[in-house]
């Protein structure tokens, strides 16, 4: 029997609309019409449908209120990485905006309790809220200071990407062929490489190779830009792609723009495939 948020794996899908799923119960075929009315991607649910449920990477969308338990249960059901996205709609940043509450929330625990008769029992919020409100002040002094500077990191940004666009249009003909070519069977071998060999850095930034085709072969073109941009500008293997390109080197833009586009791609690429493995009705 196919219920209302059962979830099943697409086996096949048929010329006519129609799919055969995998389930709980075995295999079944849906009708065109079913599927169309009543089927949808599973890439997304409400934090009470993912409570028990366990995925490779969360990804939360806050664009309201709310409190630690109403996000704990979407942030704890990763394995390799949980993720939330809070909408603002000032110049905040997210964690401007988590650090200041949190700072709030220490303040009012040691108004409530860090005063005579009311200390006992209450000893571990008092020591963590003394922490944070301590350390707090500083960080959220840091993060203003990053949206600072930001439209300049902005700009810095935008006069590099234009400098890698440049150097792209006047590589033409048979030479721009050559050399690109050459750039991309580079870092499919370094991919190829990074694949047999993963290391943490990787499997923990772009998560554990795939088994599935498709993805595996987004993940080695991710993993052979990033070790190709890593090893043509000595960069410390600990980080992932390192930081903006400096003016006036374009050369490093193009690897460092290709090695992002790879990594995007890599995202985009295990959303969809995930949400066809996974289709409720």
């Amino acid at each position: 029997m196919v219920k209302n948020r059962d979830r099943w794996t697409v086996a096949a899908v048929h010329r006519d609309g129609s799919l055969t799923v995998d389930g709980s119960i075995g295999r079944v075929t849906l009708p065109a019409d079913y599927v169309a009315a009543d089927v949808e991607l599973a890439y997304a649910e409400t934090s009470h449908a993912t409570q028990g449920r366990t995925v490779d990477r969360s990804l939360v969308y806050l664009d309201g209120p709310t409190g630690t338990s109403g996000i704990y249960v979407q942030l704890t059901r990763g394995r390799t990485s949980n993720e939330a996205f809070v909408v603002l709609h000032d110049e905040r940043s997210a964690a401007d905006v988590v650090a200041k509450a949190r700072l709030a929330r220490a303040t009012r625990t040691l108004e409530q309790h860090d005063r005579p008769l009311r200390r006992r029992g209450h000893t571990d919020q008092i020591a963590r809220a003394k922490n944070e409100a301590l350390s707090l002040p500083d960080r959220i002094d840091n993060l203003e200071l990053e949206m600072d500077e930001l439209p300049t990191k902005i700009e810095t940004e935008r006069k590099a990407r234009e400098q890698a666009n440049e150097l792209h249009a006047d590589r033409h003909g048979a030479d721009a062929e050559r050399f690109w070519q050459a750039l991309d069977h580079d870092a499919r071998i370094r991919g190829e490489y990074s694949a047999e060999h993963p290391s943490p850095i990787l499997t923990d930034r772009l998560g554990p190779v795939p088994d599935e085709p498709a993805a595996r072969e987004r993940w080695v073109a991710a993993a052979g830009h990033v070790a190709q941009h890593l090893a043509l500008w000595d960069l410390p293997e600990t980080t992932l792609v390192g930081p903006l390109p400096p003016i006036g080197q374009p050369d490093h833009a193009i690897t460092y723009y290709g090695a992002n586009r790879a990594i995007a791609d890599l995202v985009d690429s295990v959303g969809v495939l995930r949400s066809v493995q996974e289709r409720p009705t």
